[in-house]
């Protein structure tokens, strides 16, 4: 697997029959996947258009035609258990929309999640144009905030624990973002966050600097004499 930094339309044009489109993650970044001396050569012709590109440590090359063995496979076994309707809606990255109930009860739509093309990107923008939310990545890394923050939804993302952590500490990144989320205007269980400790909640704190003092020149209170000549 390759990661390209290109449009997946740029991509498209350079790709060669036996490679695949694997993922589109932002506008200027998509992952190409195939055989590997297939993927060698397109880096070479990547290279030669000056285009950057990456090899990806991955133990097959997901979402291309070498998948095509395990999808039906896959099928079967997900055929076997039950599966119900979301409560909470799901943005789906191969459709790069929202879920449809049909969908999520498809066996069909989960196991070819292993070919298709991940459309992460798009997932994202729409995401975002219909919701407007904040991003959190709860787990390690910040790979999917990266993704956010290339596809110009920047100021929204945040990562619990991303590499700093190292330099701070797990809980005190986790509730540095914390901080971050209620700035903008989160609920935030305080309750949870205090449990067991001795802490008092106070609400409507005055947001104004205390002990404040005064430097300015007043003018003179005195009357001043007009004189006539």
């Amino acid at each position: 697997m390759l990661s390209v930094r290109a449009s997946e339309e740029k991509v498209r044009t350079l790709l060669p029959p036996d490679l695949y489109i694997a993922a589109q993650n932002a506008a200027e970044l998509c992952v190409v996947s195939g055989e590997t001396e297939a993927i060698n050569n397109f880096a070479r012709k990547l290279g030669e258009e000056g285009i950057i590109n990456k090899p990806l440590r991955t133990s097959h090359a997901f979402h291309s035609a070498m998948m095509d063995p395990i999808v039906p496979l896959l099928k079967a076994i997900i055929e076997t258990t039950t599966m119900h309707v979301p409560k909470i809606p799901i943005m789906s990255t191969v459709t790069a929309g929202w879920l449809k109930d049909n969908e999520a009860t498809s066996a069909s739509y989960w196991s070819e999640h292993t070919r298709e093309t991940v459309r992460f990107g798009q997932a994202l923008k729409n995401m975002q144009e219909d919701l407007n939310p904040l991003f959190l990545e709860a787990g390690p890394g910040t790979s999917s905030t990266v993704f956010v923050n290339q596809n110009g939804i920047g100021p929204n993302s945040f990562a619990a624990l991303s590499t700093a952590t190292l330099l701070t500490g797990e809980a005190v990144a986790v509730r540095n973002v914390l901080g971050k989320l209620w700035q903008r205007g989160v609920a935030i269980n305080w309750n949870k966050i205090y449990r067991g400790g001795n802490y008092s909640i106070m609400h409507n704190v005055p947001t104004y600097a205390y002990n404040k003092k005064r430097f300015w020149v007043d003018p003179r209170s005195s009357h001043i004499r007009l004189n006539r000549y």
